[in-house]
């Protein structure tokens, strides 16, 4: 699993702190399915609005999302992209598209290929998926499958792309990195939520390399403090754990904040209610700065274990601080008693 959002946690004012890139895009409150919130994309063709998520380069990437469009006026149509896959060196690679019959394409940026049997539905939630394969040079192959609410609407194969762009680096390394979500419709755009992005590798225990269908992405918070809680306290009264769970983050209003390297401030967490279904990955976030000039670096605590054992460095300005974990500290799948169970917390490494 390499990135998750479920628009629960943060402000429009905050999108640039976990996702790339935002261009028109907002946080609506109360527009997702059950009155959860959506981010709002006006609506654009693929790489010009929007939000974006730039991730490393892999050849294979699976994404899905819930998609929202609403549409009050019968004499204009709905359609955009709602999903490209882009190179950094080359551009557009894949794309869904919504043509203005509502029927749902797949492009390459040169070609087109037209599903006629599945539409998008407006003032509906619909979750899109697709699986994206890069393969060969001279032509590189892009191999997709797209599916609508579990059903595969369409699966295929561009190999007009010889030369993107005129660059030989991308021919030989079949690889795309960047991600964009963005609005159909003409009259107000599209709400989405929900997003997975995954690579071809399998997590903990074989997970996470295949469709994850329909999932809903939850906003877990900071319920109390352990017995582990070092670090210092703004205002200084109260716990720890109430310091860092607002929603959204009210910045250098609370926090808890350390100068001693090797300080640690660790937190149980509200738990999750038993379902029928899994637990397929959870992304801890972390925001955080550095106040004064110099190397601070910070990481990720989960049952009282470094996970990743290496640093996150700080800069002077508020950022989230993402590690997606297809397993526990251990490398195990998640199950909804083991993640009551479990821990997360900050420790200051230097």
């Amino acid at each position: 699993m390499r990135f998750i959002d479920g628009m629960q946690h943060y402000a429009s004012a905050d999108i640039e702190k976990k996702w790339t890139l935002s261009l028109n895009a907002s946080i609506s409150t109360g527009t997702g399915p059950g009155g959860i919130n959506s981010i709002f994309c006006p609506r654009q063709f693929v790489g010009n609005g929007g939000v974006s998520k730039t991730l490393d380069y892999q050849s294979e990437w699976i994404v899905g999302f819930r998609l929202y469009t609403p549409h009050s006026n019968a004499s204009v149509v709905p359609f955009g992209s709602p999903y490209g896959l882009y190179t950094g060196n080359a551009g557009l690679i894949f794309a869904i598209s919504i043509e203005n019959d509502s029927t749902i394409s797949a492009s390459d940026g040169h070609t087109v290929v037209n599903y006629p049997a599945s539409k998008m539905l407006t003032d509906t939630f619909q979750y899109f998926e697709a699986k994206i394969v890069l393969s060969g040079t001279s032509p590189m192959t892009v191999t997709y499958t797209i599916r609508l609410d579990g059903f595969v609407v369409g699966t295929g194969s561009f190999n007009s792309w010889t030369t993107p762009g005129g660059n030989g680096w991308f021919v030989s390394t079949p690889k795309a990195n960047r991600h964009v979500f963005s609005g159909c419709g003409i009259e107000n755009g599209s709400y989405l939520n929900d997003i997975y992005i995954l690579d071809g590798n399998a997590g903990a225990g074989s997970a996470n390399n295949d469709f994850l269908n329909d999932v809903t992405i939850l906003a877990i918070y900071p319920a109390s403090d352990t017995a582990t809680v070092q670090f210092s306290l703004n205002p200084n009264s109260g716990t720890h754990f109430s310091k860092v769970n607002e929603t959204p983050p009210d910045y250098d209003t609370t926090y808890v904040f350390s100068n001693t390297t090797g300080q640690e401030d660790i937190y149980n967490w509200q738990t999750i209610s038993s379902f029928s279904g899994t637990v397929p990955g959870v992304q801890y976030l972390i925001l955080a700065r550095k106040d004064d000039a110099g190397i601070r670096t910070i990481r990720h605590i989960v049952n009282a274990t470094e996970k990743p054992a290496s640093d996150e460095y700080l800069n002077e300005s508020y950022v989230y601080y993402i590690q997606d974990y297809d397993g526990d500290e251990t490398s195990t799948a998640w199950t909804v008693s083991k993640f009551n169970s479990s821990t997360f917390g900050v420790e200051l490494k230097v």
